[in-house]
């Protein structure tokens, strides 16, 4: 296994929790020293922060046959009516682009990767649970996710989606 990271920071907390030969991890990027081919490749929470994210992408593709994409779906219909909620995933997490699930499957598509599998994950549960609005919000979206986690992405958020891809 082998892991590549831009930040410093995350890159010692890698280091830090890593205590298995079979992983190395690189600092650096990947798409500028990686010469090697993969058989999977996981960019999990990764291309919402980078600035030219269609080349990332495309530029990605060398990497590997599969790929593994985690996303976070931002755009939901409730977090465009409080005003705060894009500026918060913009500077609460670092995101530069947000996604609803169509939007996110149509720039892998976009970018020539054919989708294999996706499926709603609910990111809502690491939220946290303090405070009345923070408690109702975790409560709807746990119900709806249960009912249909693609309607919960939509209306609600606090979902995420995972995608494999060739």
């Amino acid at each position: 296994l082998v892991g590549w990271e831009v930040s410093a920071d995350a890159y010692a907390l890698c280091l830090a929790k890593s205590h298995d030969e079979r992983i190395s991890y690189h600092l650096g990027d990947a798409l500028m020293q990686c010469t090697d081919c993969f058989d999977l490749v996981l960019a999990l929470y990764v291309f919402e922060h980078v600035e030219d994210y269609i080349r990332f992408l495309l530029e990605m593709r060398r990497l590997g046959d599969r790929f593994v994409f985690h996303i976070p779906l931002d755009l939901y219909a409730f977090g465009l009516l409080h005003t705060g909620a894009l500026r918060s995933a913009r500077e609460g997490n670092g995101h530069l682009h947000h996604f609803t699930a169509e939007t996110a499957l149509d720039t892998l598509v976009y970018a020539g990767y054919k989708v294999v599998d996706m499926r709603f994950t609910p990111s809502f549960e690491r939220a946290p649970r303090r405070g009345f609005r923070n408690r109702t919000a975790y409560a709807l979206r746990r119900n709806g996710f249960r009912v249909s986690a693609k309607h919960t992405a939509r209306w609600l958020g606090g979902v995420s989606l995972l995608v494999l891809a060739e």
